[in-house]
């Protein structure tokens, strides 16, 4: 694709789109490679398996519209902490207090 002024042609490439002229040298190598610019995106990454099931996340929806006192936890609202120690009570399963934030923030957003 390239001819002898390869490197310079991804140093201007580089200053053009804002990266090095190393990731534009490696973008047209795998071009070459592959013979397809499909090759250049991102693949989807599935990611550690949800400890979860899709009924738990349910339940847990449902119980996050109601205060935690109602399920028998301290406090006036769900926080990251207190989901965790309901899951564990309730499930046997184990989440650190970040995963639980999540949980609480991608159910507020829906």
């Amino acid at each position: 694709m390239f001819a002898e002024d390869e490197d310079k042609s991804c140093d201007s490439l580089g200053v053009l789109f804002g990266h090095s002229p190393r990731s534009i040298s490696n973008w047209v190598k795998k071009v070459n490679q592959t013979d397809d610019i499909e090759s250049l995106r991102s693949k989807i990454k599935s990611g550690r398996p949800s400890r979860l099931s899709e009924n738990q996340k349910e339940s847990i929806k449902t119980v996050l519209r109601e205060t935690p006192e109602k399920h028998g936890m301290q406090g006036k609202r769900w926080n990251g902490r207190i989901l965790a120690l309901y899951i564990s009570q309730h499930y046997d399963i184990v989440l650190n207090a970040r995963s639980c934030l999540r949980l609480i923030n991608n159910n507020n957003n829906k």
